[in-house]
């Protein structure tokens, strides 16, 4: 953590891909409880993209009116 400092548990992550990929589970698996351990000291929510992150943080969301639509309508 020292090393990589925020980027630690993307760098973890990282390693952990390449274990796999190499075959080797047991470095693998370890790894994968570093990244969850990293996650916990720095409360980080794996799993979580930064742009969701930054809206849970933000005041809570008041959801406006639902806007009806026809079924065979798209939303492009």
């Amino acid at each position: 953590m020292e090393y990589w400092g925020n980027e630690a548990y993307r760098a973890t992550r990282a390693e952990a891909r390449e274990a796999r990929k190499r075959g080797d589970r047991k470095r693998d698996r370890f790894l994968g409880r570093v990244a969850l351990e990293i996650a916990k000291r720095t409360d980080f929510e794996p799993g979580l993209d930064t742009a969701t992150r930054y809206l849970e943080e933000q005041a809570p969301y008041e959801p406006g009116p639902a806007i009806a639509r026809p079924n065979d309508a798209t939303l492009h």
